[in-house]
């Protein structure tokens, strides 16, 4: 990624004439790119807190069913 991006920089700042349209679009691209990162890794910040609420939910539910087996023992 971060080649990406240098060459991308490197290519906006450094190209022969600024009216071509490629100068115009890297940037646009770049940012493009940069919003696409930055959702990613909060999508995957949203998926690692739903991982840790299903890991809570699901020992929840296996305690619940010690203290059912052990309250079914004593009758």
């Amino acid at each position: 990624m971060t080649i990406l991006l240098k060459t991308q920089t490197f290519r906006t700042f450094y190209a022969n004439d600024w009216k071509q349209p490629e100068s115009f679009l890297l940037p646009k691209t770049l940012i493009q790119n940069i919003k696409k990162v930055s959702k990613l890794f909060s999508n995957a910040e949203k998926m690692r807190k739903i991982d840790d609420l299903i890991n809570q939910i699901e020992s929840i539910s296996n305690e619940l069913n010690l203290q059912e087996q052990r309250i079914n023992n004593l009758f």
